[in-house]
């Protein structure tokens, strides 16, 4: 899997030359998790000749371009470069899933105005699997928020009726567009509703949708609400450089 650890394209001959000794050795399937397309595109193309499964998660959550995810590409930028991998039929709509991961309630008046819009893009590709969750306030997170002169002692107290309404405002779209629409690590009462499921990035039907049924015991959770099953490799599992994109939501210190 590439990556949990930072953007997989910032790093892509670290991670190409990983997942092709991986290839080389036997069965092994990659889930890509990116930001950025663009940058992605090389590695995608190199697990198809190495002839390994792969599905991707494009994670657009709306911030792309802003002081909130500075090296990221806009919304249409990186939307119209993941749709691309799709028309040019590079990747079937079947293997793709849109991620808006995280919702950010401080945020959501600009993340809303994206949200329409994406679905629709994304949906008249024939793609069907939508992926959210709310952001984590870890504490040096908190800290990133106050360097960009919010104040924290009103910062992070959203209330959950707020964020179901967020995610209800997806269920509204997606299920007009009849895509599915997944919560990640979310156990909130009132939120799997309209069909909505829980269903992790790494999850056993991520796995056999890759053909990938092998699957060992889980070892340990990275949440106690995480659904992952971690029989998984992370493909920048040791790089200690971290992520220069600079997301201040990231959970990476």
């Amino acid at each position: 899997m590439a990556s949990e650890y930072g953007e997989p394209g910032n790093w892509k001959d670290i991670v190409q030359s990983r997942l092709h000794k991986l290839a080389t050795r036997g069965e092994v399937a990659l889930l890509l998790i990116t930001k950025n397309p663009e940058r992605s595109f090389d590695i995608v193309q190199k697990a198809t000749e190495d002839g390994v499964p792969t599905q991707v998660h494009f994670t657009i959550t709306g911030l792309g371009g802003t002081k909130y995810e500075p090296q990221i590409p806009s919304p249409q930028s990186a939307t119209e470069s993941a749709l691309r991998w799709i028309q040019r039929g590079f990747i079937e709509p079947e293997a793709v899933t849109l991620r808006i991961d995280p919702i950010v309630p401080e945020f959501i008046h600009i993340q809303r105005e994206v949200w329409p819009g994406l679905l629709d893009a994304f949906a008249n590709t024939g793609v069907v699997d939508v992926r959210c969750s709310v952001v984590d306030y870890y504490p040096h997170v908190r800290e990133r928020f106050r360097s960009l002169g919010m104040d924290v002692s009103v910062t992070f107290q959203t209330s959950r009726n707020t964020i179901v309404s967020c995610i209800d405002s997806l269920v509204h779209y997606s299920s007009q567009l009849r895509m599915k629409l997944h919560l990640c690590a979310e156990e909130t009462p009132g939120l799997t509703r309209s069909g909505v499921d829980r269903e992790g990035c790494a999850s056993s039907i991520s796995w056999t949708r890759l053909g990938v049924t092998d699957l060992k015991p889980l070892v340990r959770r990275q949440r106690p609400s995480c659904t992952c099953d971690l029989e998984k490799s992370d493909l920048l599992k040791g790089l200690r450089k971290g992520c220069p994109d600079g997301c201040v939501y990231c959970y990476w210190r």
